[in-house]
């Protein structure tokens, strides 16, 4: 019988096959979060405070600002409802 020859990267690949997986998915890991930080940074809204967002840009339709206009504060009452007898409105202050 004629003994195989062993093969150098087939016995490297199979001794450290685990050292050699969690390398790659470590560098698939920290590829991915430069890849995901370099484009939330290219937002090209700069802020002070690094968060990317500026909250003076944001941007309303109309009719969101028209709901958002008709909105009251919590000292206004809202007059107009009838509840049933027995039953208090929770909400009113």
């Amino acid at each position: 019988m004629e003994e195989e020859k062993s093969n150098p990267i087939k016995n490297f690949l199979g001794r450290f096959n685990n050292v050699i997986f969690i390398v790659m998915l470590t560098s698939v890991l920290i590829f991915c979060i430069m890849v995901l930080k370099y484009n939330i940074g290219q937002t090209g809204v700069e802020v002070s405070d690094g968060t990317g967002i500026d909250p003076n840009q944001t941007v309303f339709s109309e009719p969101l600002k028209n709901k958002i206009n008709k909105l009251r504060t919590s000292d206004q009452n809202s007059g107009n409802q009838t509840l049933p007898t027995g039953r208090i409105n929770p909400f009113s202050e």
